[in-house]
């Protein structure tokens, strides 16, 4: 028992604090630099902000990340080369905007850069591997363009990226309690070299950017620094659901394939469940009103939020509200026992369900009596 406390104590303290003070000291001089090459935000009618802005907060993001994972487990180096190239990825779109192809692409790029430098291509002899190579692909690239979706209010997105690596560092770290690293890997080949130090070291940068980005917000991540960040909770989403359910274990009867992807399915959209709510009613309001589906504008959810009364920063609030009840779901329904049949078990949700609907209510009850402005 000593022996995991320490464990514990080891993974959320020293990464989160190394993320959250490096950040939020990094924050004026990536203001600094933004300001001295011209990256500030310009006002906009498809755009929510009326100020300009400086947009390289997201290197104030990914680096603490870089040093934190590096100091926790220097083998986890490598895995960060796809995060580095999906950020030039996003900062090249800051300087030069590129067409959502482009973008998709570089993330794709960066998803195959960190498969060829990661220890996970010495299991591409295993039959499962192309699957999970294109399932950690489809989920990075995914979760990029959403979290760059969502990042659209002051605090939104880095209290959203806050939440769910949180989530994810304790899925991750809870099956890694169970057993030790190498049997993890010859589990699941998804799982070879990754550590929850990376999900809390997110964790820790995201609030030390907090501290800047609150309402009103002194700095933005850019897309450089969304496009990372989406691009990292996905890889760590993937990397919690193929831990929590891998597709075999050591001396169990082979599993159905389907169970496996369903349970996964469902667990990573809990862990990211905000920016994937967005992203679909997004899409399903423009092609319902037939209006471009990639063209920037403000219907997002928390501007449909504001439009209805909700003056910000209270729709920023309720989403991060929304995304922390999906984030506390995903944790409890990943059952040690439930593992075992590769099924998501809702009875620890049951037995905090009221707790939860509790919170939602005082949420929406505190809300609905502060909703006499409007915050466009």
């Amino acid at each position: 028992m000593r022996k995991n406390s320490s464990l514990i104590s080891d993974v959320f303290s020293n990464p989160v604090l190394i993320g959250a003070v490096g950040s939020a000291a990094l924050v004026p001089l990536t203001r600094r630099l933004a300001r001295r090459a011209g990256l500030l935000t310009r006002p906009r009618p498809d755009r929510w902000g009326e100020k300009r802005t400086p947009l390289l907060g997201g290197l104030a993001i990914i680096a603490p990340v870089a040093v934190g994972s590096f100091l926790s487990n220097r083998a986890l180096a490598p895995l960060l080369s796809g995060v580095w190239a999906v950020f030039g990825v996003g900062l090249w779109d800051d300087l030069c905007p590129l067409v959502p192809a482009q973008k998709v692409g570089g993330v794709a790029a960066g998803s195959i850069l960190e498969c060829l430098v990661s220890s996970r291509i010495r299991c591409c002899g295993d039959p499962f591997f192309y699957l999970d190579t294109l399932g950690r692909l489809l989920v990075q690239v995914g979760a990029a363009n959403a979290f760059n979706l969502v990042d659209n209010m002051d605090g939104l997105g880095a209290g959203i990226a806050a939440l769910s690596s949180a989530a994810a560092a304790v899925v991750l770290l809870d099956h890694g309690l169970d057993k030790p690293l190498l049997e993890r890997r010859e589990e699941s080949c998804s799982a070879v070299g990754q550590e929850p130090g990376i999900a809390a070291a997110l964790c820790g940068s995201s609030l030390g950017f907090l501290l800047w980005n609150r309402p009103p917000a002194l700095s933005f991540m850019g897309d450089a620094g969304s496009l990372a960040a989406g691009y990292l909770l996905g890889d760590l989403a993937w990397e919690a659901a193929s831990t929590a359910y891998p597709w075999r274990r050591r001396g169990a009867a082979p599993l159905k394939p389907m169970r496996v992807i369903i349970a996964r399915t469902a667990l990573i959209a809990l862990l990211l469940a905000v920016p994937i709510i967005d992203s679909v009613l997004l899409f399903v309001r423009r092609w319902a009103g037939r209006r471009p589906l990639f063209k920037g504008n403000t219907d997002h959810l928390s501007h449909v939020l504001a439009r209805r009364g909700l003056a910000e920063p209270l729709p920023v609030l309720l989403l991060q509200a929304a995304q922390c009840l999906a984030c506390g779901a995903a944790v409890l329904v990943v059952d040690r026992r439930a593992r075992q049949q590769h099924r998501l078990s809702l009875r620890p949700l049951k037995r905090h369900l009221p707790v939860l609907l509790v919170g939602l209510a005082i949420g929406v009850l505190m809300l609905s009596g502060r909703m006499g402005t409007r915050g466009d």
